[in-house]
């Protein structure tokens, strides 16, 4: 493929390649933040799976001046360092977590949570009862010298049977997401024996252990509630999922808002994994298209709770501009989607 990956901004040696060009792969925040060469961008973009893009995203962001390529990783350091699993290959949980992210992707949380529930419990079944699944952080060992070179020892090959740090971090931020921060901070805690001092796991499980705050709304702070300008702050590139979350609930969290969309889809339902307990009508809205250079942007939806009774309405107006008012719940920083309440349609 030509391949060739390096954080945004580093651009020593490769980026003189000889017919090479910027490809972007339509996931805003990983377009934003890694630069991506190659010389067959359509074969690029069916390798940059949802998991691979996850995964290399914070590989990058953990190993600053890393060069990925073809055939090699490659990162000038000295002292001690942690291996890096190779990105190559189709396993099982690359394949769960792909589906559980373009679960999360069209709002349907509850999915994407069974998808690594699902595939978590197909390890541990796998594994003798008086067995323990393998959880300690992957090897550490000198970088290669000429006086001591590397040997196939100290290279470990992943278990299969162990748990990707990546998976535990998704399950924790859709278990935050709602609600459940209790449980959050047993799976940022349990991704931290195998990442090590992660910071982002870090910061999470430390987010994740505080006791929530009622938020009201101050009328006399003046804050642009427009969908643009919300998506905007909170969806900015430069914002992480953590920093998302954080803006949200110090600017936005429990304010009204009137916005417009196209009704994407509906469904019913007595209890949901963010929205709580119903009955209701979850209406999926697309409010906003984040800029992007590839085929368009990402567009931002609006998880909204209706009454039951707006089931009829909703129906009606399915593919067609949406007027409505709701109050602002939750946000999920990762797929950048909105969650929200107490919907009332204003007019078709």
């Amino acid at each position: 493929m030509g391949l060739k990956l390096t954080p945004e901004g580093f651009l020593d040696g490769f980026a003189k390649l000889f017919g090479a060009q910027d490809v972007k792969v339509g996931d805003a925040q990983f377009d934003a933040d890694v630069r991506v060469k190659g010389t067959n961008p359509q074969r690029i973009r069916e390798f940059l799976t949802p998991a691979r893009t996850f995964r290399l995203h914070r590989l990058l962001k953990s190993y600053p001046g890393l060069e990925i390529n073809d055939d090699e990783l490659r990162w000038d350091a000295s002292g001690l360092f942690r291996d890096a699993w190779f990105l190559t290959g189709e396993r099982e949980q690359d394949r769960a977590m792909s589906l559980a992210i373009i679960a999360q992707d069209q709002g349907r949380p509850e999915e994407a949570i069974e998808f690594l529930e699902s595939r978590r419990g197909s390890v541990e079944a796998s594994v003798p009862d008086e067995t323990p699944i393998r959880r300690e952080p992957p090897p550490r060992r000198l970088p290669e010298t000429a006086e001591s070179p590397a040997t196939p020892a100290d290279v470990a090959e992943e278990p299969f049977d162990a748990e990707p740090v990546e998976e535990r971090l998704l399950e924790g931020e859709l278990l935050y997401l709602a609600g459940k921060r209790a449980e959050a901070k047993k799976v940022f805690d349990r991704a931290l024996e195998g990442a090590g001092d992660d910071a982002e796991i870090r910061d999470w499980a430390e987010r994740a252990s505080r006791t929530p705050v009622e938020v009201k709304p101050d009328p006399s702070v003046d804050v642009d509630l427009g969908a643009g300008a919300v998506c905007g702050v909170l969806f900015d590139p430069k914002n992480s999922s953590l920093d998302a979350d954080r803006i949200f609930e110090e600017r936005y969290e429990g304010r009204t808002v009137n916005w417009s969309g196209v009704l994407q889809k509906t469904e019913s339902y007595s209890y949901d994994f963010v929205l709580g307990n119903g009955p209701g009508t979850k209406a999926v809205v697309e409010v906003y298209e984040l800029p992007s250079a590839l085929y368009g942007g990402k567009k931002v939806l609006a998880v909204v709770a209706f009454p039951e009774d707006a089931a009829g309405s909703l129906e009606d107006a399915g593919g067609k501009p949406l007027e409505f008012e709701a109050s602002l719940l939750k946000v999920d920083g990762f797929m950048r989607n909105l969650y929200l309440a107490d919907g009332k349609l204003s007019a078709f």
